[in-house]
């Protein structure tokens, strides 16, 4: 893979797997406009490795203290003082979010094996645009970490576990449903991105361990770490990109682009089908 193409992709994974535009839609996309075909699985397990530590590093407290607050509830002495405290509601509330993305995984081959008709993936962006557009309409919420319950909970990781349909932005689709719950904004954001934390750990150990069985070609190895390198940085600056328009209230300005970018899919996929 030649290293443009690797700084490319690993730019577009970056962007688009925060910003509430698809990334696995846009991948999808790419790879098909510059002939790439199906990218090495590695390479991918690599850009996911770049965006997964940005998410790490932005949101580095609050892991710190989910996980604290999980550790005291083993402590016999400390449970008590642990059940009241708002981060063990949010680690039961972020657990729970995450089942139905476990019931959606044996669906997940067949579903994105939608990835090679560009026509279905323009299509998935145009329902993301539309969702995004909706939270125009919705009354600003107050729900934080106290106040969200379980309904909500899992109305956000049903629309989490949609989102492996490419072209349905996973953030798109979790903030707009914590926005839709009534979340306070900046909860919304903080909830879809802690979200993803399990689920793309999760995926990217499963894809490392098939990557690894697969082989290891040597000449990715510049490429995986330019990619690797780019996702990064990217990443960490759309999703303090995102947050600033989220909270300005400008997130469903998206909902154009995915509309733009949807359309144009499904025309340009109908003409050069015929």
């Amino acid at each position: 893979m030649a290293i443009w193409k690797a700084l490319l992709l690993g730019l577009l994974q970056g962007l688009a797997e925060f910003l509430p535009v698809s990334s696995s839609g846009h991948l999808a996309l790419f790879e098909i406009i510059l002939g790439l075909g199906e990218t090495p699985l590695l390479f991918d397990v690599c850009l996911h490795i770049g965006t997964l530590a940005a998410v790490f590093i932005v949101f580095r407290k609050d892991v710190r203290d989910l996980l604290n607050a999980l550790a005291r509830m083993f402590k016999p002495s400390e449970r008590r003082a642990a059940a009241a405290d708002p981060n063990t509601r949010l680690a039961v509330l972020l657990i729970v979010a995450t089942l139905p993305l476990l019931i959606a995984i044996p669906f997940k081959g067949a579903v994105e094996s939608i990835k090679g008709i560009p026509a279905l993936v323009g299509a998935a962006l145009i329902v993301t645009a539309l969702i995004l557009k909706l939270t125009d309409y919705i009354r600003k919420g107050k729900k934080n970490e106290r106040t969200a319950t379980v309904t909500d909970a899992v109305v956000v990781g049903v629309m989490q576990a949609l989102a492996i349909t490419p072209g349905l932005s996973r953030s798109g689709l979790t903030i707009s449903g914590g926005i839709f719950r009534g979340f306070d904004r900046q909860f919304a954001f903080r909830f879809s991105f802690l979200l993803s934390i399990p689920a793309v750990l999760g995926a990217t150990l499963i894809e490392l361990i098939e990557a690894l069985v697969q082989g290891f070609d040597p000449a990715l190895i510049l490429p995986m770490i330019f990619g690797m390198a780019v996702a990064f940085v990217s990443g960490f600056f759309a999703l303090k990109l995102l947050r600033k328009l989220l909270l300005s209230e400008k997130f469903s300005h998206f909902a154009w682009y995915c509309l733009a970018a949807g359309a144009l899919t499904v025309i340009l996929s109908l003409i050069l089908s015929k």
